[in-house]
């Protein structure tokens, strides 16, 4: 494999990475979840399926493009991926263990606090 030559360092996360290989992009996606009817009913869309997120502090990344938003952080001793679209919960997810790459979706449709129902979330970088 080796080195990404587009490698970006970013700020330590020494709770997933060693001093120096703390990734400054990560990158959020979903699959198979289901647009809840109440959100279609109102004009509420998915969000990209793909979203890069940069890092804001040592252990949290965060994409805001004005419409949808993704939030991936890390403390012990958990992980979690939270991802929104026009100001509603779409995916929810927390995984178990800190540095979790992978999620589910923890909630199902809730009128007014989640429009995307199950489905799937992860996390990638690169180094």
């Amino acid at each position: 494999m080796g080195i990404d030559p587009d490698f970006e360092k970013g700020n330590d996360c020494l709770l997933c990475w060693p001093a120096g290989g703390t990734p400054k992009y990560i990158w959020a996606a979903w699959s198979k979840v289901v647009l809840c009817p109440w959100a279609a009913g109102v004009g509420i869309g998915p969000p990209p399926q793909v979203l890069k997120m940069t890092q804001t502090i040592a252990c949290s990344w965060v994409y805001d493009d004005g419409t949808s938003r993704a939030a991936y952080g890390v403390q012990m001793p958990f992980a979690s991926l939270r991802i929104t679209t026009q100001g509603v919960l779409w995916f929810d997810g927390l995984g178990a263990v800190p540095c979790a790459q992978n999620f589910i979706n923890r909630f199902g449709c809730i009128p007014l606090f989640q429009a995307g129902a199950g489905g799937f979330g992860c996390v990638r970088w690169t180094t």
